[in-house]
């Protein structure tokens, strides 16, 4: 196991811990120290598809369900289509 220790200096050169953090590092469990913005909720922190970070997973599930939604409205738009339901939008 590893721990993260965030710490300040002081005056005298001497450090002084703010927060410590165990790391527990398996073969299947690591750890990385990534930039994020200063007032970032460290709750809301996720990884999108391709493994980046982000800083909100509510984007990300929001994203995911406008995608889902979309993907239901265009195979209900070409069922309809198939089904030859589909009214002339001309008039719309």
């Amino acid at each position: 196991m590893k721990a993260l220790i965030n710490f300040k200096v002081d005056e005298q050169g001497k450090k002084h811990i703010l927060n410590a953090q165990a790391l527990h590092i398996t073969d299947t469990i690591d750890f990385e120290i990534v930039e994020v913005s200063e007032y970032s909720d460290m709750n809301k922190l996720a990884y999108d598809e391709n493994n980046n970070i982000i800083e909100d997973n509510e984007k990300i599930m929001l994203q995911q369900k406008i995608e889902e939604m979309t993907e239901n409205i265009i195979n209900l738009e070409f069922n309809d289509l198939i089904k030859g339901d589909v009214k002339n939008d001309e008039n719309i």
